[in-house]
């Protein structure tokens, strides 16, 4: 999808209805149940403890329209000594530790680390780990690709750190800039 299929559909009266803020600081406005923008944009508020490392029960393929997105690939490797850092936790709007006898007992390997800027793509697998940065205000059109898998989305959070489960995202106001913003960019 390009900026003007974008902005065609940011002019439906429904897709306001369809916007959510996310704990990691993004905007998610749905275009269908497979098709999603995501916008980073300094006005909008994040958890205290954000969600950074979390893998997708979905394949995806996204286009970076404008901005720079710098995803990280993350693999959790289990420390049978307990000499770990992280612990596993059910992702959404309530994050709950799923493995309380391996608490902490995991550590973050590192792997690519790519920079996106307009006009890239890059895709991810089912069940991998990764992060995603921004540098500026970024845009981006996240095709989810089916088959989706039974199992949950997993963050990996710090052990010494409380999850934020007080960020609602469906009650977070959205300033009203951020339209204007967004049809500012892809305009260009």
């Amino acid at each position: 999808m390009n900026n003007e299929g974008v902005l065609a559909l940011l002019e439906l009266p429904e897709i306001i209805d369809t916007m959510t803020v996310h704990g990691n600081g993004f905007l998610k406005i749905e275009f269908s149940d497979v098709l999603q923008l995501h916008v980073w944009h300094d006005a909008l508020p994040k958890q205290v403890v954000p969600t950074v490392v979390h893998d997708h029960n979905f394949c995806i393929d996204s286009a970076i329209l404008a901005g720079t997105l710098i995803n990280t690939i993350v693999e959790p490797i289990y420390m049978p000594d307990g000499d770990g850092h992280y612990h596993r936790a059910l992702g959404g709007p309530v994050l709950e530790r799923i493995d309380p006898l391996y608490d902490g007992n995991y550590r973050l390997r590192v792997g690519s680390s790519n920079t996106y800027r307009p006009g890239d793509r890059y895709q991810m697998v089912a069940g991998q780990f990764h992060m995603a940065n921004t540098v500026d205000t970024t845009i981006t059109v996240m095709h989810k690709i089916p088959p989706f898998t039974e199992d949950p989305t997993i963050v990996m959070i710090h052990k010494d750190i409380e999850p934020d489960n007080s960020f609602d995202r469906e009650a977070v106001p959205i300033p009203p800039c951020i339209l204007e913003d967004i049809r500012e960019i892809l305009s260009r």
